[in-house]
């Protein structure tokens, strides 16, 4: 679930999480909940990817280490641990040490054998390493070759891209490469396994900078970032065939699929946009004192209320009205289609569509399905700030949440909520990055979206979704379990056949309470 998220002023930092009766208890022990395994490991934490790799339904997880000497990064490691129909089991199935070519990399099957690969970008092409049983093969096998924005490693980072995937919608994994002026899409016949290329007039993102001053510079120097657009595929024509979409912070551009597969080599559709800068991805949005008054942020692109057009979402972030309380409001354009000539556009309003304003400075923006109605929703946890609040919250510790609901009905949202649910939330100060843990997922597996969050740093707690009102108004279940200070370091995601979504925990920061949880991964699997 791609999840988008905001903070008010001052770095209120609420870090934990709801307190309420129990009104409802899934299951009848808090300990029945979750299954806890605790992977151990040495180095430094990079990140981790979760994947299936040997198809056998389970997800498997891949640890992203890093071994420093005197400050430098010496090496770059992955261990892999496979998961059973029992769980996860010490040690890992396998740890190597990632060669010093390898820029960024992803799993797919590329080799046509119904396995999953370990696919990377070097200087030279496209590599890839095949899976044995319970492990990667460690003997380079070369693609193709191409050039691509990814020419040099860098030995600070270990990144995990999506560029291996099925992009045509078509079972067959096709393996995506961008360059500065096109990109290309590398598709494998899967008779013969030969790779055809379909070029594509999609280009790189600049940011250019030169600076200098003999003062203070140690040199004259100039920078050249070069980024791909943000990627989407969806059906943009309403043909059934999913078509390929870049965003840029001023338009939208579309490469439409044929009857082959492929897609088109000109731009079908460039529609301008004009709502101000892309939301980044970060999961928390910190409003500081030296921000602009006014910012807007596009949110969104995608076809909200199921029409067959693709719509934006945008934000606005006002501290005009007051510095103390922060304003938001959530501008929805829907997209329209010009049928006046005889090329069929599709366009943006300069107006929004519908102006939705949250009670209070919005903490989380999720939009997702609630309903399986195949339209877009709303939901809103937001806090009245202001200074008598600060002062209540300071003493008490505490503050109370929103949580607002608005579901898409035809083609806007209503003026009003269609519920609100309340939580009180206990928050501390400890320094660093601090935030609760947030995420919205079914947890037991009845079909409705839960809200899993976090109760200070000792343990998390569930409200579960029902049909009538969407989520309880008070805490459903409990699970003690020791949290990191940062709630974005807690992540749910299903992780086997059984329709509930587990959780992985990394514990990435100092804590010197408890410091030998930096070397450990938790996974918890839903019983």
């Amino acid at each position: 679930m791609n999840v988008t998220r905001g903070l008010n002023l001052l770095t209120i930092l609420i870090v934990a999480s709801v307190v309420g009766s129990v009104a409802f208890a899934w299951p009848s022990s808090s300990s029945d909940l979750f299954r806890v395994y605790d992977l151990e490991f040495e180095g430094e934490f990079a990140s981790y990817h979760v994947e299936d790799l040997n198809n056998d339904g389970l997800k498997d997880l891949m640890l992203l280490l890093q071994l420093r000497e005197n400050e430098r990064i010496e090496e770059r490691k992955l261990s892999i641990y496979l998961q059973d129909k029992e769980g996860f089991a010490e040690p890992p199935n396998q740890t190597f040490t990632l060669a010093e070519d390898i820029i960024l990399f992803d799993i797919g099957d590329v080799a046509g054998d119904l396995k999953k690969e370990f696919v990377y970008f070097s200087r030279e092409g496209i590599f890839h390493y095949t899976l044995s049983d319970t492990a990667f093969i460690l003997n380079a096998h070369k693609l193709f070759e191409t050039e691509s924005l990814f020419m040099l490693s860098d030995r600070t980072s270990l990144v995990t891209w999506d560029f291996v995937a099925d992009l045509n919608d078509d079972e067959v994994d096709e393996v995506f490469v961008p360059k500065i002026t096109q990109c290309d899409i590398h598709f494998r016949n899967p008779k013969s396994n030969d790779w055809l290329i379909n070029e594509i007039p999609l280009r790189a993102e600049p940011n250019v900078r030169g600076f200098y001053d003999e003062d203070y510079s140690v040199g004259n120097r100039a920078d050249a970032l070069y980024s791909t657009p943000h990627l989407l595929t969806e059906d943009f024509n309403d043909d059934g065939k999913i078509d390929l979409m870049g965003v840029y912070e001023d338009s939208l551009v579309v490469f439409c699929q044929d009857e082959e597969g492929f897609f088109s080599q000109r731009c079908h559709h460039s529609i301008e946009l004009h709502f101000g800068k892309i939301w980044r991805g970060q999961k928390i949005q910190r409003t500081r004192w030296g921000d602009k008054s006014e910012r807007f942020f596009l949110r969104r692109i995608g076809d909200l209320n199921d029409d067959g057009v693709v719509d934006a979402l945008s934000v606005r972030i006002s501290t005009r009205e007051s510095v103390m309380n922060p304003k938001n409001e959530l501008h929805l354009y829907l997209g329209k289609r010009d049928t006046t000539d005889s090329v069929e556009e599709m366009f943006f309003a300069d107006q929004p569509d519908q102006i939705v304003k949250p009670g209070g400075t919005l903490l989380v923006l999720d939009i997702l399905d609630l309903n399986d109605d195949r339209k877009h929703d709303l939901v809103m946890p937001t806090v009245n700030v202001g200074l008598t609040n600060i002062i209540r919250m300071l003493l008490t510790k505490s503050v109370e949440i929103q949580a607002e609901t608005y579901l898409m009905k035809e083609d806007r949202y209503p003026d009003e909520p269609d519920s609100k649910t309340k939580m009180v939330i206990k928050f501390s100060f400890r320094g660093g990055t601090t935030s609760p843990v947030y995420e919205i997922e079914d947890f037991n597996g009845d079909g409705y979206l839960d809200v899993l969050s976090s109760q200070e740093e000792k343990r998390l707690v569930l409200f579960w979704g029902k049909e009538d009102d969407l989520f309880e108004s008070n805490v459903g279940s409990k699970f003690n379990i020791l949290l990191p200070q940062n709630g974005e370091l807690v992540s749910a995601m299903n992780m086997n056949r059984d329709e509930k979504c587990d959780i992985v925990i990394v514990y990435d920061e100092d804590n010197p309470k408890y410091p030998k949880l930096q070397n450990k991964v938790r996974i918890l699997l839903a019983n």
